[in-house]
């Protein structure tokens, strides 16, 4: 980040223009009328935080260096105290400044200040960047809620990231709770700001004469977000005046119709507890919402599970928090439940529930045991030693779902154990083609599923080499071709892609070479980059 302030803004007054004279408003006047508008936007959203104590997420970005503002104007009418957390991610040369900023400012302030620095070598391998970033810094904020004594944890999400998310998903398809967009509140997880738009925060920091940092990155429009952001809505905001303050409209209506839906939903009680306090999902109930084709029902019950706390059979008392927080679990709370994960789910389910264990992140998989659905450690994490669930999957083959064209994932297959990541990025202008001897291979993105099947050879597989279009050739002439050693040929993980059962398509042999109807061409704009290695091949 650099650092930035918005131009333009008067320090001191405002002049209103209307049909008769300028009416000039003083500064302090516009300040409480935006704090004043913002306490009616929470009390709408029936949140209150009187007395309490609010964590405020700070980057040192102009948002969040306005939630600070406003929290700090605010405090005293609701009772309230601060602290402020802000994790140096390390990822960038500037970090350490941002940190140093936001730190000055709490000196300035008399509010707590928590910082935890990162360093991006030690994450885990082969976890992507993004997830081991996202992983690290909610984790943190937690920790520091417990420290502060906080009863909330406050981010500076506003009504562009809400329209900007609502768009990402109808793009990716979506049906009436993903309209929600961006919730005010989830768990302890508040964002007040949520009514405001980014135009409005800027004018806001204007009168408070602030400063803020700048990160470069939210320039590039290679990222997702950032191409809605800078490409997508500022033409379509031309030609539909208003459509922002619909389109919140609309998420703050379904977000209430939602709160009736889920009411309705967790009357039917698919989540029970077993005799050791585990909690599961009916299997019953789990085969009428896959019959019926209810996702959203699903969605819902799958985050019932993953954020239940397991019960106390003998009676030794659970720990929990008595204020907004949960602090039990917020690793399982925080994995999100993609259209990608449903769509897997129900693949596997109507194949059998028997075998069924759908990965969520690198640690857990949903697992159908006896009467119902788990939450399960997966097998690698198992073998590793860390606290088990009681639950465990051992698969024999596995399958990996792609999240936004990301993904990241372990196994144990008998005593070797094996990583796959996948990363999907806007085609560079000079590109590196690995060889087919390498452990990364690279692929048009657009034509992979968001489904991959890992697993080792069975009879009737068949190959295209790159560079043969007309036919596809038994795997074992392949084998044959290329010499592979007859002891290793049962042996080589080959990644598939396809989501349904029996119609995946081979599109990687590790080592030896990729498909030719998966391979990147002049007409390719995105690329999927796959790493899979073994650690005791």
């Amino acid at each position: 980040m650099g650092n930035g302030r918005s131009r333009g803004s008067p320090s001191h007054n405002l002049a209103l223009h209307s049909p008769g004279a300028p009416v000039t408003v003083p500064t302090g006047v516009l300040l409480d009328q935006w704090d004043e508008r913002t306490s009616a936007f929470l009390a709408s959203r029936s949140w209150d935080p009187s007395a309490s104590v609010l964590l405020l997420a700070v980057s040192g970005g102009a948002d969040s260096i306005a939630l600070l503002h406003w929290a700090r104007r605010s405090a005293p009418a609701y009772g309230c105290s601060l602290a402020v957390a802000h994790v140096d991610h390390g990822l960038r040369p500037g970090s350490r400044e941002d940190s140093e900023f936001v730190s000055r400012l709490c000196d300035r302030f008399g509010i707590p200040f928590f910082l935890r620095r990162l360093d991006p070598g030690r994450r885990r391998p082969r976890e992507s960047m993004e997830m081991w970033a996202r992983r690290e810094r909610y984790g943190f904020f937690e920790d520091a809620a417990r420290d502060a004594g906080a009863t909330w944890i406050l981010t500076a999400h506003h009504r562009d990231d809400l329209v900007e998310t609502v768009f990402q998903r109808l793009g990716r398809g979506t049906g009436p709770r993903g309209l929600k967009g961006i919730p005010f509140r989830r768990g302890g997880i508040v964002r007040p700001f949520l009514n405001r738009s980014r135009a409005e925060i800027l004018a806001y920091l204007g009168l408070m004469e602030a400063d803020w940092r700048e990160d470069e990155s939210n320039a590039d429009i290679g990222i997702d977000r950032n191409w809605y952001r800078h490409r997508f809505l500022p033409g379509l905001r031309l030609s539909e005046p208003g459509l922002d303050e619909r389109i919140h409209s609309m998420a703050m209506t379904i977000q209430e119709i939602g709160k009736g839906i889920d009411a309705l939903e967790a009357e039917e009680g698919l989540l029970q507890t077993d005799g050791e306090g585990e909690p599961y999902l009916t299997r019953d109930g789990v085969e009428a919402k896959v019959a019926a084709g209810d996702l959203e029902g699903l969605e819902f019950w799958m985050r019932t599970l993953l954020t239940s706390e397991r019960a106390d059979p003998e009676g030794l008392g659970a720990s929990r928090s008595s204020a907004g927080l949960s602090h039990t679990a917020p690793s399982i709370g925080s994995i999100p439940v993609t259209k990608e994960i449903l769509r897997e789910f129900c693949r596997q389910w109507e194949i059998g529930p028997e075998s069924l264990q759908v990965p969520l992140n690198r640690i857990l998989a949903l697992k159908c045991q006896n009467n119902g659905v788990y939450r399960a450690e997966r097998a690698l994490a198992a073998s590793n030693g860390r606290g088990r669930p009681k639950k465990t999957c051992s698969p024999e083959a596995q399958r990996v779902i792609l999240v936004g064209g990301s993904a990241s994932a372990e196994w144990r297959w008998g005593d070797r154990s094996y990583s796959l990541v996948a990363r999907r990025f806007p085609r560079p202008a000079g590109l590196d083609f690995p060889s087919d001897m390498e452990e990364r291979a690279i692929f048009d993105a657009d034509l992979i599923s968001c489904t991959l099947l890992i697993r080792t050879r069975k009879d009737g597989d068949r190959f295209s080499p790159l560079g043969i279009v007309s036919r596809s050739r038994k795997l074992k002439t392949f084998f044959n071709e290329e010499k592979v050693p007859t002891g290793m040929r049962d042996v080589i993980p080959i990644v598939f892609s396809g989501e349904m059962p029996g119609d995946e398509t081979l599109a990687w042999v590790p080592g030896y070479g990729i498909s030719d109807f998966f391979k990147v061409s002049g007409s390719t704009s995105h690329i999927l980059e796959l790493v899979l290695t073994c650690e005791n091949p």
